[in-house]
């Protein structure tokens, strides 16, 4: 079962912070696809960029739902002047997650969509896609395995996309999903990894290195 949606009205918000204006220039302002960690209040503590760099966030008491964990998140921020901690305007989560077994799919749709772009940050591969609608309905999507080569070198996966009946294309949604290169949901090492996407142009195929 293709179990993962795609939401037509803005993407869930974990937050929406609001700051105190005053006489200062705001920092600029920066909006990029980033790991965000909550602690055992189920408040968002640092923000992890995929260089490495970790952002404090603590003061401005963030919730979120989930304690203890780390989350895929698109987030609006800008880093204070001290350098060691940010201001959060907006934070949305992002599906992120290997893909799974051809087998634990009942139908493997993949219905054309439009590839904003596809690329590599830190440990992740992040897909921006953008599907056509009339925001009447919602769309399921999933992360298919197809293959490994014999050497176990390198792992295949089909981006699979359900487009909703019903729908008219009228305008372009966009959306997001981060591929884990490291993630114990793989079924062996790999080298490298192979993504495949219908688009509107044909089969697009994006190759990175583990």
């Amino acid at each position: 079962m293709i179990k993962h949606i795609v939401r037509l009205a803005l993407m869930s918000c974990i937050l929406l912070a609001a700051c105190k204006k005053d006489d200062k220039i705001a920092p600029p302002l920066r909006s990029e696809l980033l790991c965000v960690v909550t602690d055992a209040d189920a408040k968002v503590d640092q923000l992890v960029l995929d260089n490495g760099i970790r952002y404090s966030v603590a003061w401005q008491e963030i919730g979120a739902n989930v304690k203890s964990a780390v989350l895929r998140c698109l987030c609006s921020y800008a880093v204070n002047e001290d350098n060691k901690t940010v201001t959060v305007y907006q934070m949305d989560k992002v599906s992120c997650y290997a893909p799974a077994s051809a087998d634990s799919f009942k139908i493997h749709p993949m219905d054309p969509l439009d590839v904003r772009s596809v690329y590599r940050t830190g440990q992740f591969v992040n897909l921006h896609l953008s599907l056509l609608t009339n925001g009447s309905r919602e769309h399921a999507y999933d992360l298919c395995l197809d293959s490994i080569t014999n050497d176990s070198s390198c792992i295949h996966c089909s981006f699979l996309f359900q487009h909703a009946k019903l729908d008219d294309e009228s305008y372009h949604h966009d959306f997001y999903h981060s591929i884990p290169l490291n993630s114990n949901a793989y079924p062996c090492e790999f080298d490298s990894l192979i993504v495949y996407i219908n688009t509107y142009d044909g089969m697009k195929r994006y190759g990175f290195k583990k």
